[in-house]
């Protein structure tokens, strides 16, 4: 269960569908409600103007309550950001099943509702590691889904693909360092057409807006041509995102200010390169013009989504 969110929910259920051994079924969280007809669209109008409230959205809980109690006996209910749910479903989903398990894709710190309702899980799984050490969650890695051999081909040395947030100061600082060392890059960054009044920044030529999403399961082609991946940290995140295991799973370098991965039995630094971005960018040209070096195939497995579901699946057999 589990909202659709840049398409992560597809890529996660395929991947349970692939290596769970079980019979999966994918609930949508987040699904608008459609109005019936044109009387119940103009009802909700009047409701939201003279009393306050929002039909669509209450109907939109009844429809998925529904949906939840309609649900026979399971193995395992995986909730990925349970704070979209309602108490009184997530007591529901507790009675069909002895595995409650809750996956936490953001840290309590990013989103303070995640702790809400967290006692009614059997198990809570979080990237974070201080989340995890603090309030006895189970760490558990992001992963990568898709493999390449390494390409020698590259039409860029670095390529980025992110969403207009606080971080659009660091792609523009990275940026316009690779342009004023002749370093060929490109970038992308999500935003929504009606929010583009909102940016005051000038992009370097390289960093391109854009306006429809790219689903996670087709991001990783925006990196093929490139022989290194830009990851860039969200203010105060503890854990990895998915790029330094995507890098892993495309065999590509990866250049990071996230000094967290150096504690990760893949970090090498002839791969990978941190960056204090709170000093000038001083990035030696042998890092952009020296080889991939293989990562250990052993180590290269353990963060493969096949394996992030067996440990889902194994800790609650």
């Amino acid at each position: 269960i589990s909202p659709n969110y840049y398409g992560f929910n597809e890529v996660v259920l395929e991947g349970f569908i692939n290596y769970s051994g079980c019979e999966v079924q994918h609930i949508v969280s987040n699904e608008k409600y459609i109005y019936e007809n044109f009387g119940e669209k103009a009802g909700n109008f009047f409701a939201k103007i003279f009393l306050g409230k929002n039909l669509k959205s209450e109907k939109a809980v009844k429809k998925l309550t529904s949906t939840i109690n309609a649900l026979e006996q399971f193995d395992y209910i995986v909730i990925n950001r349970h704070d979209l749910l309602t108490k009184d479903q997530m007591l529901i989903l507790k009675s069909k099943t002895k595995n409650l398990l809750s996956l936490l894709w953001d840290s309590l710190e990013k989103i303070p509702q995640l702790e809400n309702n967290i006692d009614l899980f059997n198990k809570v799984y979080s990237f974070d590691g201080v989340d995890a050490e603090q309030h006895g969650f189970v760490k558990i890695n992001n992963f990568y889904f898709i493999k390449k051999a390494v390409n020698n081909l590259n039409t860029f040395k670095v390529s980025y693909l992110g969403t207009y947030d606080k971080r659009i100061k660091q792609v523009i600082k990275f940026f316009t360092f690779f342009k004023e060392q002749e370093i060929s890059s490109k970038a992308k960054i999500y935003i929504y057409h009606s929010e583009l009044y909102k940016v005051k920044e000038v992009l370097p030529a390289t960093v391109q807006f854009i306006h429809d999403i790219i689903p996670f399961s087709e991001a990783y082609k925006f990196y093929e041509d490139s022989k290194i991946i830009l990851d860039l940290a969200h203010e105060n995140q503890r854990g990895l995102s998915f790029r330094p295991y995507e890098a892993i799973g495309l065999k590509k370098k990866l250049i990071t200010n996230n000094s967290e991965i150096m504690k990760y039995d893949f970090y090498d630094p002839q791969n990978i390169f941190v960056v204090d971005t709170g000093k000038e960018i001083n990035i030696p040209v042998e890092f952009f013009e020296s080889d991939y070096k293989e990562v250990e195939q052993s180590i290269a497995d353990k963060y493969y989504i096949k394996n992030w579901v067996a440990k889902i699946i194994q800790d609650n057999e």
